[in-house]
């Protein structure tokens, strides 16, 4: 699948969820999010466990 998304609003989607993605990161899941696109819309998830 092929997205086109404005830099401005991939920037403040991801500026919501940098807090709860970990910097330093015991487990390597906590370190990534998950992007869900689809034609209805696109979701950003990300866990703090």
């Amino acid at each position: 699948m092929k997205i086109v998304v404005s830099k401005e609003e991939i920037q403040e989607k991801l500026s919501n969820i940098q807090n709860i993605v970990e910097k330093r990161n015991t487990m390597p899941i906590l370190s990534h999010f998950l992007l869900d696109a689809a034609e209805s819309g696109s979701y950003i998830t990300a866990t703090d466990l």
